[in-house]
């Protein structure tokens, strides 16, 4: 077992577009395929961040707590940028790390989504794989498996 970690920021609007968002399977058309493995915007399930391209992943970690940390540093990067402005309190943070780790530690999937300035969205997510526990079918994005 080990997590995938991925991140997105881009427009908010980006995430009302469903093509881009749903894996060509059924009861999919057929049409989506080449618009979702393409697509940098989050999938609307999390387990279909595996169905992506191995290149969109930006760590990967086999033991929950590099993971928890990875997803909170990622959030400290961009809490400056935070929608509404205002400061993320430490008991808040130290809380989402905590349930982030209970959730890894189960072999589940872990995201944390924030509106940003600009009309941008924050995407950060850790998904379970090998096998993930929604979709236990779906294979390891990385040639190598892990």
């Amino acid at each position: 077992m080990h997590h995938h970690g991925y991140l997105w920021i881009g427009p908010a609007a980006s995430l009302q577009k469903d093509g881009p968002r749903r894996p060509a399977e059924p009861p999919f058309p057929h049409a989506h395929a080449a618009v979702f493995s393409s697509a940098e915007v989050p999938p609307l399930e999390l387990s279909h961040w595996l169905l992506r391209p191995a290149s969109q992943i930006k760590i990967t970690c086999r033991d929950p707590a590099d993971g928890a940390d990875w997803m909170r540093s990622r959030l400290l990067t961009y809490i400056a940028s935070l929608q509404p402005a205002c400061d993320l309190p430490d008991e808040r943070l130290d809380h989402m790390y905590r349930l982030a780790l209970v959730s890894l530690n189960a072999g589940q999937s872990e995201a944390w989504g924030h509106y940003l300035t600009g009309q941008r969205f924050l995407s950060i997510n850790m998904i379970a794989c090998s096998p993930n526990n929604y979709r236990p079918n779906l294979p390891c994005p990385r040639t190598d498996g892990h």
